[in-house]
C-alpha cells in the first residue's frame, strides 16, 4: 500500500513537471511578435522578453507559494499568506514613495545615475520590504505570541495604506497611473540584465526552504512537542519570517503585489497529494505555484496585443476556488464531528 501511494505521488509530480514544461513552451512561443528562426529579431525577442518572462513566472510562482505554505504552517491558519506580516505593504509604500513622491527627490541625483530610472521601482520596493523585515526581526525576538506578530503585520498594512492614500491625493495623474499599473502585478518587468539577481536570490531562498521540511513537520504537533524534540522554536521562527520576507519581498519588488498564489496553492497541494508532510508539500507547492503563474501568463497572452492584468486573472481564478475549498473544508469538519 505504501509503495502504491509513493508511485501515485511520483506520477503526480511527473504530470506536474510535464504541465510546467508545456506551459513554458506555450508562453515562450506566444506573443504579439511572431517568431521566425531566420529573423535576427527573434533572438532579441526571446532573450529580452520571452525567456525572462517565463523564468520570472516560474520562480515568482514557486516563491509565493512556498511563502504561503511557510506562513500557514507557522500561524496554523489556512488563510495566512506571504503578505500577512505586512511585507507587501512595506514594498507598496516604498514604490509609492518612488512613484508618487518622486517630485520630492533631487532630480540632479536621478539624472546623474540613470540606473535609478530603470531600477527605481525595484530599489524602492526592496527598501520598503527590508525596512519591514528588520522591524519584524527586532520584534520577533521580543514577542513570543504568533497572534501578536500577526496583528502587528496588519497594523503595518494599515499604516502603509494610510500613507499611500495621502500621497495619492497629492500626486499627478501620470504618477497615479504608474502606481496603479505596478499594483496590478506583472511578470514582464524583469529584464535579461536583472534576471541573474532575481534567479540567484529566489533559488537560494527556495533551497533553504526545502531544508526546513523536518522542523515544519514537527511544528504541526505544537510548540511544546517541538521543543521536547530538540527543535529551537526561536530559531525556526526567525528562519520562517526571514525566508518569507525574502521570497515574497523579492517577487513584490520585481513583479508587484501578485495576489492569491500564496494563499491558494498550499491548499491545492494538500488536496492533490492528500498529505501534510512538508517533504512532499514543499516541492509540490513550488511546482504547482509555477504552473499557476505560467497558466495566468498564458491566459494573459491570449488577449494580445492587449494583456489582461495579472491580478485580475488570478483574482477571477483564485477567489471562487478558495471559497469552494473553505466550504468543502467546513463541510468535512462537520461530518467528522
Amino acid at each position: 500500500m505504501i509503495k502504491d501511494v509513493s508511485k501515485n505521488k511520483i506520477l503526480l509530480f511527473l504530470t506536474m513537471i510535464l504541465s510546467l514544461i508545456t506551459l513554458s513552451i506555450f508562453v515562450l512561443l506566444k506573443g504579439p511578435i511572431p517568431l521566425n528562426l531566420g529573423d535576427p529579431l527573434t533572438i532579441d525577442v526571446l532573450k529580452e522578453i520571452r525567456i525572462p518572462k517565463v523564468l520570472t513566472a516560474i520562480l515568482a510562482g514557486a516563491s509565493l507559494a512556498t511563502s504561503g505554505l511557510l506562513m500557514q504552517t507557522f500561524f496554523q491558519n489556512p488563510l495566512a499568506g506571504p503578505f500577512v506580516l505586512g511585507i507587501q505593504s512595506g514594498s507598496s509604500l516604498g514604490v509609492a514613495l518612488w512613484v508618487l513622491g518622486l517630485k520630492w527627490l533631487p532630480w540632479s541625483a536621478i539624472e546623474k545615475y540613470p540606473i535609478f530610472e530603470r531600477l527605481g521601482l525595484t530599489f524602492s520596493s526592496m527598501l520598503g520590504c527590508l525596512s519591514v523585515l528588520l522591524l519584524l526581526m527586532f520584534l520577533s525576538f521580543r514577542i513570543s505570541g504568533k497572534l501578536i506578530l500577526l496583528i502587528l503585520g496588519l497594523v503595518f498594512s494599515y499604516i502603509s495604506s494610510g500613507l499611500i492614500n495621502i500621497m495619492s491625493l497629492l500626486a499627478k495623474a501620470n504618477e497615479l497611473k504608474s502606481f496603479f499599473l505596478w499594483s496590478q502585478g506583472s511578470f514582464h518587468r524583469v529584464s535579461f540584465d536583472d534576471l541573474s539577481i532575481f534567479m540567484s536570490i529566489s533559488i537560494i531562498g527556495l533551497l533553504l526552504s526545502l531544508l526546513l521540511s523536518k522542523p515544519l513537520n514537527i511544528m504541526l504537533l505544537g510548540d511544546r512537542y517541538a521543543q521536547s524534540s530538540g527543535v529551537s522554536i526561536r530559531k525556526i521562527k526567525f528562519l520562517l519570517i526571514f525566508l518569507t520576507a525574502i521570497l515574497s519581498g523579492l517577487v513584490t519588488s520585481f513583479c508587484g503585489p501578485v495576489a492569491f498564489l500564496g494563499v491558494l496553492v498550499p491548499h491545492l497541494a494538500r488536496k492533490i497529494f492528500q498529505t501534510g508532510d512538508h517533504k512532499v508539500l514543499l516541492p509540490s507547492v513550488m511546482i504547482l505555484g509555477s504552473i499557476i503563474a505560467l497558466f495566468s501568463e498564458a491566459l494573459s497572452s491570449l488577449t494580445d496585443p492587449i494583456s489582461l492584468p495579472l491580478n485580475a486573472i488570478l483574482g477571477v481564478m483564485g477567489f471562487p476556488a478558495l471559497i469552494i475549498f473553505l466550504l468543502k473544508n467546513k463541510k468535512q469538519q462537520e461530518e467528522d464531528l
